[in-house]
């Protein structure tokens, strides 16, 4: 606020707006012109970051809320995602448009909103027509090796070339003998020798 009485001093010193002394009006210094917008703002800023913190919050708790109680078409799409139409060739009932996959999401739907289980659904619909209509396959029994497989076969091949290496470091290389550094000190001496 020290601005504002420098403001008020000069004032009375040459009268309003004039420097003192000159009579020529006293033109403004920066320290005069932001400290009134300053401190107003300063003064709103705990309010200002309760409000962000408040708003912050309320969006975090919404988006949480949301993603941890789906709704009934969301858990719907998911499980008609993996079902396939029974009618179409390879299609999912989420994306055909064929009659029998309309009336697969009505059930799948319907027994949603009466409370059964994705899995629940899903053992329903396997019933009615066969383990085939499922586009993810099951990861237990005979065809869990879909999904084992390539895990397995990968650490198999880790495990073999670490084998390799650490058989290859107890391989040991041979080293030059005397007879051989004297045989390639010769050869040289005569190459060096009959170069033009």
């Amino acid at each position: 606020m020290a601005g504002t009485d420098e403001v008020a001093v000069a004032g009375e010193a040459g009268g309003a707006g004039e420097s003192p002394g000159s009579g020529e009006p006293r033109r403004p210094s920066d320290d005069d012109i932001g400290s009134g917008a300053r401190a107003g703002w300063r003064r709103h800023l705990p309010a200002v970051a309760l409000v962000v913190l408040l708003l912050g919050s309320v969006t975090v708790a919404l988006a949480t809320s949301q993603s941890k109680s789906p709704s009934f078409e969301r858990q719907a799409l998911a499980i008609e995602h993996d079902i396939r139409c029974p009618s179409c060739e390879a299609l999912s009932v989420a994306t055909s448009s064929a009659p029998t996959a309309v009336t697969l999401r009505r059930v799948i739907l319907a027994r949603l909103r009466s409370g059964q289980s994705a899995r629940e659904i899903e053992d329903y619909v396997v019933s009615r027509y066969g383990e085939g209509i499922l586009l993810r396959p099951p990861s237990t029994g005979l065809a869990g090796l879909v999904w084992w497989l390539p895990a397995l076969a990968a650490l198999a091949a880790l495990a073999a070339l670490a084998v390799f290496f650490w058989r290859r470091r107890g391989v040991d290389v041979a080293r030059p003998s005397d007879d051989d550094r004297e045989l390639v000190r010769r050869a040289r001496k005569e190459r060096l020798g009959s170069a033009p």
